[in-house]
């Protein structure tokens, strides 16, 4: 258990959009995209455009209405971008909020698989277990539209995939989570 850590919180929003990429702005445009700096992305198709790369996480600086930059690290420099092009924006995961925890908690339990014909000692399922996070704390939202996407989510027992950051230098939990109190 860790105590009174920051926890930064992001939620895949699991939607793919299509994009586009400006070489003389180094921008990804998408109209009313809603994020702001931090917020994660990824892209599944890049056409014409180098300088980033499918498959890798990026992280959004100087977002404006319908545009923003990507840059390699949090708070980092933009990346410039070769030609124009388009592409498909694939995951994004938008900032919840930062908590100050009063307790986490990660679980590994081992799986028993000890019977009958075992010898005398308990025997354990080799590279198995039921893995678990609890996390505790209070904090501010981002804003209203993520509590109420997390009260949904909550309410109908949805598994939504998450970010947690534990530390300040890009160390993350990513799985999918169930919230079961909020």
């Amino acid at each position: 258990e860790l105590g009174g850590k920051e926890i930064l919180l992001q939620l895949s929003n699991g939607a793919t959009q299509t994009v586009a990429f400006t070489e003389s702005s180094d921008t990804v445009d998408l109209v009313g995209h809603g994020l702001v700096a931090g917020d994660v992305v990824s892209f599944t198709e890049i056409n014409t455009t180098t300088g980033i790369t499918v498959d890798t996480h990026y992280y959004v600086v100087n977002p404006n209405t319908d545009d923003f930059q990507v840059s390699a690290t949090v708070g980092g420099t933009a990346i410039t971008l070769t030609g124009d092009g388009t592409g498909t924006l694939d995951e994004v995961f938008k900032s919840v909020g930062g908590i100050r925890s009063k307790s986490v908690t990660i679980n590994a339990e081992a799986i028993d698989v000890t019977n009958q014909d075992s010898s005398e000692f308990r025997k354990i399922l080799d590279s198995a277990g039921i893995r678990s996070m609890s996390l505790s704390g209070s904090g501010v939202f981002e804003d209203g539209e993520v509590i109420n996407q997390l009260r949904t989510d909550m309410l109908a027992n949805t598994m939504r995939k998450f970010r947690v950051y534990l530390t300040d230098d890009s160390d993350y939990f990513q799985s999918n989570f169930k919230i079961t109190s909020l």
